[in-house]
């Protein structure tokens, strides 16, 4: 088997990464504006990086969007993260938020949105958190939509909460909401991907797409590394290993490990189109050794 895909984590060029990786400090002084970042971008798929992943950010999908080497990346969003949310409520207030999300979206777009309110309307009116849940991940992915994204993942502050309340119906409600809407396939982030694991099968919860925190060193597997190991192997799902590798970067004994547990992609977040060349470097290695 190949060595795994490499996504390029984006979030940590805007300091904003999982985890208190010193690479996402360095980046985040590094390009301290959007200009660095896609001039570092343009680096990475120049040396044969093809996929991207982050959770909504305004000037980050613009920044994206007017790169021309954007129509070659592989863009994977990240819907509802709860902490840009929360930092937006605070800096501009509920109504304000509401306000500046809506008004980045395209009219045509909007219609959308409105289209799928009016199917939902005894929720909305009722104003069921979850229904709501959902119409801001649709607000966010509609930023996202002209990257032609074939995959829409729950970010982890949102499932994790939903885990931890043993609420079913709010992954139901996500798979059926997103399934074959805008031509793309819902997949679920989670901290907890062991848990996560256990409870989709045990709710009979049809999921392809599962992303978390897989390494050799069993750092946050939960509930433990071998459980982890035995319920990825038995999935059959497309799964994506995050924090994969400590700051230096991914090693050949990371890749040899996920390739033992049949793992498809793995994020990765790069501070220079250096780092991203010894890796590249280190799996063409692999793949033809």
């Amino acid at each position: 088997m190949n060595t795994p895909n490499v996504i390029l984590n984006i979030e940590q060029m805007d300091g904003v990464g999982r985890g208190t990786s010193p690479l996402v400090v360095h980046s985040h002084g590094r390009y301290p504006e959007y200009r660095g970042a896609k001039v570092l971008l343009s680096q990475l798929h120049s040396l044969g990086f093809e996929s991207v992943t982050c959770s909504y950010d305004g000037q980050m999908i613009e920044m994206l969007r007017s790169m021309d080497e954007v129509r070659h990346f592989q863009v994977y969003p990240e819907v509802l993260n709860l902490s840009r949310s929360s930092r937006d409520i605070q800096n501009f207030g509920m109504v304000g938020f509401a306000k500046k999300r809506i008004m980045s979206v395209k009219v045509l777009d909007l219609r959308i949105l409105v289209l799928a309110s009016l199917r939902h309307l005894p929720g909305v009116l009722k104003m069921d958190y979850g229904l709501l849940s959902m119409l801001l991940a649709e607000l966010e992915f509609l930023r996202f939509r002209s990257l032609h994204p074939k995959v829409v993942f729950l970010h982890p502050s949102m499932s994790d909460i939903a885990l931890a309340n043993h609420n079913a119906d709010y992954f139901r409600l996500f798979t059926t909401f997103f399934k074959g809407r805008h031509g793309v396939e819902p997949g679920i982030m989670s901290n907890n991907v062991g848990c996560l694991l256990q409870k989709l099968d045990e709710w009979n919860i049809e999921v392809r797409h599962i992303a978390g925190p897989i390494n050799r060193r069993g750092y946050r597997m939960k509930p433990d590394k071998r459980t982890c190991e035995e319920l990825i192997m038995k999935a059959n799902k497309s799964v994506v290993a995050t924090e994969v590798c400590c700051p230096e970067g991914p090693t050949e004994e990371d890749f040899d490990y996920l390739r033992e547990l049949n793992i498809s992609s793995c994020t990765v977040g790069l501070g220079s189109a250096l780092s991203g060349f010894k890796i590249l470097d280190l799996i063409g290695r692999q793949n033809h050794g």
